[in-house]
């Protein structure tokens, strides 16, 4: 194994966190509704946790209405208790063939405990970017008898260029959801 397969290894690994996180921060609510707010909702369906966007049709017809209409009518109330139970808070009501979700306004109080929740999941995919960097760093270590000392040196230096560039794309993420949280 060498620098660049390992580097290869590496880096879909990272992009899947990041793409993690931007699922992540799709599902915070803004104050507007938006489909990415309960589409990954996972809901027990037929022995599996299925999320809602593979069982229903989500739609959005207004600034402040989210409609639920699952393909399984026999699924509506599992639905419906998925979201009720999620931590996003929500009052999910039903026609007995669909799912509605009225949005309240966001409170500045509601506004800075989303910010925090950002921040925190943040944090988690930056450990998580940490602890994938630890276990490229232990596979390298395996390695290091098999390659010279300068390309042992430069694919730790590219390793750390490409942490530290996912930990910038990670803040530039969180402060964009942070300001769309805070604008009112």
């Amino acid at each position: 194994m060498t620098t660049d397969d390992i580097l290869r290894e590496f880096r879909p690994k990272i992009n899947e966190t990041i793409e993690h996180f931007k699922m992540e921060l799709a599902s915070i609510r803004t104050g507007r509704a938006s489909a990415g707010l309960v589409e990954n909702i996972r809901v027990p369906y037929y022995g599996a946790h299925t999320p809602i966007s593979q069982m229903a049709n989500i739609t959005i017809p207004d600034a402040e209405t989210i409609l639920i209409q699952p393909w399984d009518k026999g699924s509506l109330t599992e639905v419906e208790r998925a979201i009720s139970n999620s931590e996003l808070n929500l009052s999910p009501s039903n026609d007995g063939e669909r799912i509605f979700i009225k949005l309240p306004p966001l409170t500045e109080e509601r506004r800075t405990e989303f910010v925090k929740i950002v921040k925190d999941k943040a944090e988690e995919m930056k450990i998580s970017v940490r602890n994938h960097r630890q276990e490229m760093m232990t596979k390298w270590d395996d390695v290091k008898d098999k390659i010279s000392e300068d390309e042992f040196e430069r694919g730790k230096k590219i390793l750390q260029e490409f942490v530290d560039e996912t930990n910038t794309e990670i803040e530039s993420l969180t402060e964009s959801k942070e300001t769309e949280l805070m604008k009112i």
